[in-house]
C-alpha cells in the first residue's frame, strides 16, 4: 500500500472539494496576523475537527502563505497506538479531497538510515497529520513534498536526537516542520485559558525542561485535566530544531479553544498557533 486515503474526511473536515476548499479560504480570510518576522520554518498547528480548531489551524497556515517550500515535514502522536522508535510513511502518496501529495522517498530513506522505522501502520486511522495536509493544500505554491512522522511513547532521547537530525537537514532544502497538537483536554473554559496561556509561552522559551516543569506545575494546581499538551513529543521535536538554530524567533498567533465554538464551556479543548523563523 503506497497511498494513504483519507480516514477522517466527512468527520474532521468536509469530505466534497469544494466545500472542503470554501472552509478553509474562509478562516484564512477570516484570521489577521502580526508581522511575521524572519523567515518561517516551523509551525504549531492544532487537529481537531475544522469546526473547532480550523480558525487557529489558518493562523498557522498563513504565515506561509504563498511560499515555495521543498518538503513539510509533519510530526505528531499516534492517539491509537504505542511504540518505539518512529512511524515513517515513507513511499507514495497522501490522498485528501484536494487532491494527492507526495511523500519524500529520499528524504524518509534518509530516516530510516538512522532511526527504527516501526512502519506505516499506525498512520492509518490516525487523524492529526492528515488534518494538516489540506490547509498546505490551499497555502503553500503546488510542488511541496511531505514526510508524515508519528512518534508513540515519550522518549527525550528520540526527541532531541530527531530535533537535531531535522536541524542538521532543514537548510538542504526549503523546508517548513508543522508539529501537530491540541493543548488542554477537558477543563472548564476558564482553566483552559489559564493553563494553555503557559504552555505556549513555555513552548517558546525553545527549552524542553522549561516546558516539562510548566506542565508538572500546572498539573498539579489543576489535577482534573487529562493532558496540557497532547502532541508533546513533537511539539518537543521542534522547540529542539529552534533551540539549535541561531537567530531562532518564535511568536503566538492566535487561541481558542472549543467553548469560544461551543456551548459547552465545562470540558473544553485548546488550540494554539505559533510559528518559528531564523532572524
Amino acid at each position: 500500500m503506497k497511498k494513504r486515503a483519507p480516514f477522517v474526511a466527512g468527520s474532521f473536515y468536509p469530505e466534497e472539494k469544494e466545500t472542503l476548499k470554501k472552509m478553509i479560504e474562509a478562516f484564512l480570510e477570516e484570521v489577521s496576523l502580526p508581522q511575521i518576522k524572519g523567515k518561517v520554518f516551523g509551525v504549531l498547528a492544532p487537529h481537531a475537527g475544522y469546526i473547532y480548531s480550523g480558525k487557529v489551524a489558518a493562523c498557522s497556515f498563513k504565515t506561509v502563505l504563498n511560499k515555495s517550500f521543498e518538503r513539510v515535514i509533519l510530526i505528531g502522536v499516534s492517539h491509537q497506538q504505542i511504540f518505539e522508535g518512529l512511524s515513517l510513511w515513507s513511499e507514495g502518496s497522501w490522498i485528501t479531497p484536494l487532491g494527492e501529495v507526495e511523500v519524500d522517498e529520499e528524504f524518509s530513506q534518509k530516516l530510516s538510515e538512522n532511526f527504527k522505522n516501526v512502519g506505516k501502520a499506525p498512520h492509518l486511522f490516525e487523524h492529526c497529520l492528515e488534518v494538516e495536509i489540506p490547509f498546505l493544500q490551499l497555502t503553500l505554491k503546488p510542488g511541496f513534498k511531505i514526510v508524515p512522522i508519528l512518534l508513540g511513547s515519550k522518549n527525550l532521547e528520540l526527541i532531541k536526537k530527531l530535533g537535531k537530525f531535522l536541524k542538521e537537514n532543514l537548510f538542504e532544502k526549503e523546508t517548513l516542520i508543522v508539529a501537530s497538537s491540541d493543548l488542554s483536554h477537558y477543563p472548564p473554559a476558564e482553566i483552559a485559558k489559564v493553563a494553555d496561556k503557559e504552555v505556549l509561552k513555555a513552548i517558546l522559551s525553545k527549552e524542553i525542561e522549561v516546558l516539562e516543569k510548566t506542565i508538572l506545575r500546572l498539573s498539579l494546581q489543576f489535577p482534573e485535566v487529562d493532558t496540557f499538551l497532547c502532541g508533546r513529543s513533537a511539539v518537543e521535536v521542534l522547540m529542539e530544531v529552534a533551540k539549535n538554530i541561531e537567530n531562532s524567533f518564535g511568536e503566538i498567533l492566535c487561541y481558542q479553544n472549543s467553548g469560544d465554538v461551543s456551548f459547552e464551556k465545562n470540558q473544553v479543548v485548546g488550540y494554539g498557533s505559533l510559528y518559528f523563523s531564523k532572524l
